[in-house]
């Protein structure tokens, strides 16, 4: 029987995954450059006269040029719950990045069925899911806001629909089974050590 090493798919996916783990950073310290370069913190908007917050919306998540046409304290605060959020997707892509490259460093070494990487794939499961959970409610209550001229009751139902269509959000399956094959491999790496000691 071939070793994992010797298969082409297996080296790679593991040189693709160890590359984009290595890159990655890289790519993030351009894209912050690149905002950094396109303005000061603050700068006048295109013939306007009034002035908007610097994008820092590097997934362009909530489209913010819409949402921010001049400083005041809620649109401060919203700038500031743009950034917290696309750190956090930053930060989180990064982790899963790193779990990934740990998942299949084993698999290429031959270690595809051990605990460790049940527990990686798991916390990659639930990276996919809390991420893309992020990301769709961003999208989605971006024009919630906007300033709407509509009632109050509207925006609230409009807002519940946002979270109920959530749950729908394909990638929070894709998030689950991963997770569940990682709840598999831990389960199958318990049932291996209980057989070896038995024997």
């Amino acid at each position: 029987m071939k070793s994992l090493k010797d298969n082409f798919f297996v080296k790679t996916a593991y040189s693709y995954v160890n590359l984009v783990f290595l890159l990655y950073p890289i790519l993030i310290i351009i894209l912050i450059i690149n905002i950094i370069i396109s303005g000061a913190s603050f700068f006048p908007s295109s013939g306007s006269g009034n002035t908007v917050l610097m994008n820092v919306d590097l997934f362009d998540l909530f489209g913010k040029e819409k949402l921010i046409n001049e400083i005041t304290y809620q649109s401060i605060t919203l700038w500031v719950f743009i950034l917290i959020v696309n750190s956090g997707i930053v930060l989180g892509i990064y982790y899963g990045l790193k779990k990934l490259n740990k998942f299949m460093k084993n698999v290429f070494e031959d270690k595809p069925f051990i605990e460790e990487n049940g527990k990686h794939l798991k916390m990659i499961g639930i990276v996919i899911m809390v991420l893309s959970t992020l990301v769709y409610l961003s999208q989605m209550s971006s024009i919630y806001f906007t300033t709407l001229s509509v009632s109050a009751g509207i925006k609230y139902l409009y807002f519940v629909a946002i979270i109920i269509s959530s749950l729908f959000n394909p990638y929070l399956v894709v998030g689950l089974v991963v997770f569940v094959i990682g709840e598999i491999i831990v389960r199958a790496s318990e049932l291996k050590e209980e057989q070896d000691l038995t024997v």
